[in-house]
């Protein structure tokens, strides 16, 4: 996957993170949701090269989570342990 589907930005090469920006938000917030609920604290997250993927990692464990634009047919467009597996460094409990 090279290029956001049928993304004119993308196609003149003019590819800018704000060209998607309401769709990734969406997606960003669901993975953030999703690891939450499985303990882990998820970083910024940063677009990897000229593809329409954005990673992030857990600040306790290092999992990480990738949100896709434009997945492959039967792919989720959230995936990575951060978001399947439990954080193996939760928080401590404070005192």
């Amino acid at each position: 996957m090279s290029i956001c589907k049928d993304c004119v930005a993308s196609l003149l090469g003019a590819c800018r993170e704000e060209y998607c920006y309401t769709e990734r938000s969406a997606l960003v917030e669901r993975a953030r949701r999703a690891a939450d609920q499985r303990g882990h604290e998820l970083a910024e997250f940063t677009k990897m090269g000229k593809r329409p993927v954005w990673r992030a990692r857990c600040t306790r464990c290092g999992q990480r989570v990738t949100i896709t634009i434009d997945p492959e047919p039967g792919q989720s467009p959230i995936s990575g342990k951060a978001v399947s597996a439990d954080c193996p460094t939760p928080e401590r409990a404070q005192s």
